[in-house]
């Protein structure tokens, strides 16, 4: 199956600028979404290191909401 720039780029949220051509192969596209090009810098993607609140603590949090629903501490625990 031949390269196509349009389909390729449109998963990564790259096809389809009205501006920004589309990639011309597979390594523009690797190029692009690594950030090392004129178009911008990788769209940076947190780890679960640095996301606040944690996957834990919203989960903690959401357990001790669920326990207390449709009690006078509901509103607290919100």
């Amino acid at each position: 199956m031949p390269f196509d720039p349009t389909i390729a780029a449109i998963p990564f949220g790259m096809g389809l600028s009205p501006t920004i051509e589309p990639p011309a192969s597979v390594g523009d596209m690797l190029t692009r979404l690594a950030g090392s090009n004129d178009i911008g810098a990788a769209i940076p993607i947190p780890t679960f290191s640095t996301v606040h609140p944690s996957p834990e603590e919203y989960g903690n949090a959401t357990r001790a909401r669920n326990a207390v629903r449709g009690t006078d501490e509901e509103e607290v625990a919100r």
